[in-house]
């Protein structure tokens, strides 16, 4: 699945208010800036085959607030995760946007049902030969 359209608005905009929140300069308000995204995410409509969609969860592919918002909502989701979880932390992890890489002994899948992580492993690869 694509990850910027199966994004939970009421958590991603709930990571949004705590980043506004906790911004140095307060202008525009936390409030404004809340309500000019919650329009974005709701009133997101598109085109295809000849019929109108509206996409009611997630933020548009190709939209500029995107690749923000979507790290944003990661970085929220991995601060819940590693201030909640009392099993073992990974022992190695790293994110971009919804790409990540980790090593660890406890299950992550089960954590937000947004986030389902894969495992994958390449036969031919050119890293570490």
């Amino acid at each position: 699945k694509q990850f910027y359209t199966v994004i939970p608005n009421d958590e991603g905009l709930r990571a949004l208010k705590q980043f506004f929140d906790h911004r140095t300069v307060q202008e525009p308000s936390s409030e404004t800036l809340l309500r000019l995204a919650e329009l974005v995410l709701t009133l997101n409509c598109f085109s295809f085959g000849g019929n109108y969609y509206k996409q009611t969860k997630g933020v548009a592919m190709g939209t500029k607030m995107g690749p923000s918002y979507a790290n944003l909502f990661v970085g929220f989701i991995e601060h819940q995760f590693f201030s909640q979880h009392h099993g073992p932390k990974p022992e190695l992890y790293g994110c971009y946007i919804d790409d990540c890489i980790g090593a660890t002994s406890s299950t992550v899948n089960s954590f937000h049902p947004a986030l389902k992580y894969t495992w994958e492993i390449f036969a031919n690869c050119p890293y570490g030969k």
